[in-house]
C-alpha cells in the first residue's frame, strides 16, 4: 500500500477495509441480506402471479424447502448436489443476489425448454418420440395373446410378461419405473389399437 499509494496502513486496517469493501460489494452482511428475503419473496409472488412460495424456518433458525408432490413426473437422485454444481460460483453471494441469480437460471432454462417445446409436433418431446418408435419396433416381433380386454401376455424371445393396461404394470417393471410404455405394453397395445394414438 505505501509504494502504491504512498498510505502506510497495518495489516489489520487494511483486512477491515477489506471486509467493509466486500460487505458494500455484497449489499450488506449476510445477516442483513436474510432480512431482506421476505419482502424479495413477496415481490418474486407480486411480479409472478400463480408463483409457488413457501419459506420456512426451522427451530435452529436456519430455512428449509421442499417440495410436496413430485413434479412433471421426473425425479432427481439428488438436485442439491445438481444445483450446487451449477451454482459454484455465486454461493459467496447475498441471499436475495443468491436467490435472484437461481430465478435468472430457472428462467433461462425454461425459456430453452419452452423454444424446444415449440418445435414439437405431438404432446411428447423429441427424444421420447425416438425412444417410443425404437420400442415399437422391437414389439413389432413379439407375440400378444389377450386374456381380457385390460391383460395381455406378451412373449418376448423365450420369456414372458404380464400387461395389466388397467393398474398400467408390466412384470418387466420398466413400465412403472420410467413411466413410459415398454416394449411389451406397445406390443398389446399394437395387437389391438393403433400405434398412432399414442403419439
Amino acid at each position: 500500500m505505501k509504494r502504491k499509494f504512498g498510505v502506510d496502513i497495518s495489516y489489520s486496517v487494511a483486512w477491515r477495509g477489506r471486509e467493509c469493501a466486500y460487505d458494500n460489494l455484497r449489499l450488506g452482511t449476510p445477516e442483513q441480506s436474510y432480512k431482506l428475503l421476505p419482502g424479495y419473496l413477496h415481490m418474486l409472488m407480486a411480479t409472478n402471479p400463480g408463483s409457488v412460495v413457501n419459506l420456512e424456518v426451522s427451530d435452529g433458525n436456519k430455512f428449509q424447502s421442499h417440495a410436496p408432490s413430485r413434479r412433471y413426473n421426473i425425479m432427481t437422485t439428488n438436485i442439491s448436489e445438481s444445483l450446487n454444481a451449477v451454482l459454484v460460483k455465486v454461493r459467496e453471494l447475498p441471499i436475495t443476489a443468491f436467490v435472484n441469480e437461481i430465478r435468472s437460471l430457472c428462467q433461462k432454462w425454461f425459456h430453452e425448454r419452452r423454444t424446444k417445446a415449440a418445435g414439437c409436433t405431438t404432446m411428447m418431446s423429441k427424444d421420447i418420440e425416438t425412444k417410443l418408435e425404437e420400442r415399437k419396433d422391437r414389439a413389432q416381433a413379439m407375440g400378444v395373446i389377450c386374456a381380457d380386454q385390460y391383460t395381455f401376455d406378451v412373449v418376448d424371445g423365450d420369456r414372458n410378461y404380464c400387461v395389466d393396461m388397467a393398474l398400467w404394470t408390466c412384470t418387466c417393471r420398466k413400465f412403472q419405473l420410467d413411466q413410459l410404455p415398454c416394449d411389451h405394453v406397445l406390443a398389446s397395445f399394437m395387437s389391438y389399437y393403433n400405434f398412432d394414438l399414442l403419439l
